[in-house]
């Protein structure tokens, strides 16, 4: 079968999950990647301009050249728009790997600031309603929608009233295992933002080291979770959260929120512990884990092989072609 892969995503994990779609579906079909790296410069209102109504009509020739020569297309998101106008041009079957929701317009720690200026805080809303539309309407658009867990499942349903499927992501514990470290520092993964929850990790007063993943190899990510007695998983509203399963794989215990796709990957007392957002929930236990060495073996282990059991790729490439097959089939 021919497919057409299309995305603008930025480094991350959501480009990570596409690298490994890639290397999954090439064993049984033809697949030709499309990527459109749109980096302007220069005025916030030209910036704009461009992301709502020119890169529609970009959007709609790639569409044309993608309907006339393949049988699917599988689109991931464009960091421009989130959903890519992709979707509304593309006659033959799509499916569209949703991440996440549209996050700044709907989830409230992401809202906009009151401290705005009158005229920035005006168009700003302005901005975000005509975002929102154009993302609900390409969402609409596709064909099937598959997404990372059943946590941005409800959001789809929620904020698009479309069902989806659960196609899970993955490690690759040919990578992530563990190295023979000594465990003793804490890791927090990610930039220092309120998003990311720095503000409850900055506030634990405890000597945590900072990684930002975009700067190191898989290889060296992995001895730095080899080296942690815990890794912290406090962001908000997290869609799925790969580091909970990369520190896992790794034997390592996870420190996590007990809200969005932490739920999913971390169970609690057994692999590491979900928790209630509080400064001494989190200093609680890793003061436990510090003096309890057996406890931080006996959750890395169990935690290594719970992803090897439900979070393989194997199982995600599985699932993605199984649908590929019975949307074709339909079609």
């Amino acid at each position: 079968m021919k497919i057409a892969v299309f995305h603008n995503l930025p480094s991350g994990g959501a480009k990570r999950v596409l690298i490994e779609q890639l290397k999954g579906l090439k064993k049984n079909h033809s697949v030709t990647l499309f990527y459109r790296p749109y980096s302007l410069k220069g005025h916030r209102f030209l910036r704009d301009f461009h992301n709502f109504y020119s890169l529609k009509r970009s959007h709609r020739k790639l569409a044309y050249k993608i309907n006339q020569g393949f049988d699917l297309c599988l689109v991931h998101p464009d960091k421009l728009t989130q959903a890519p106008f992709i979707l509304r041009f593309l006659t033959i079957p799509s499916i569209y790997y949703c991440h996440e929701w549209l996050r700044i317009v709907y989830e409230p720690e992401l809202s906009i600031s009151n401290k705005l200026p009158l005229l920035n805080l005006i168009y700003e809303k302005m901005t975000r309603l005509i975002r929102k539309q154009i993302d609900y309407k390409n969402t609409s658009s596709a064909t099937l929608i598959l997404t990372n867990s059943k946590f941005t499942q409800a959001n789809i349903q929620k904020a698009y009233r479309k069902k989806s499927i659960v196609c899970y992501p993955g490690v690759d514990t040919n990578i992530f295992k563990p190295t023979s470290q000594n465990r003793t520092q804490v890791l927090f993964i990610g930039q220092r933002a309120d998003i990311n929850g720095w503000q409850l990790a900055s506030k634990l007063g405890l000597p945590i080291k900072v990684i930002d993943q975009q700067n190191l190899t898989d290889q060296k990510l992995a001895q730095e979770y080899s080296k942690s007695l815990g890794v912290l998983c406090v962001s908000f509203n997290e869609p799925f959260g790969l580091v909970s399963l990369e520190a896992q794989a790794c034997q390592t215990p996870v420190l996590a929120v007990n809200q969005g796709g932490y739920q999913e990957t971390v169970l609690d007392s057994q692999t590491g512990y979900l928790l209630p957002r509080q400064v001494a929930s989190f200093t609680d236990k890793i003061s436990y884990l510090k003096q309890n060495s057996k406890q931080v073996t006996k959750l890395g282990s169990n935690g290594q092989k719970h992803v090897a059991k439900r979070f393989s790729w194997e199982k995600h490439s599985n699932t993605l072609n199984n649908q590929i097959i019975k949307l074709t089939h339909e079609a």
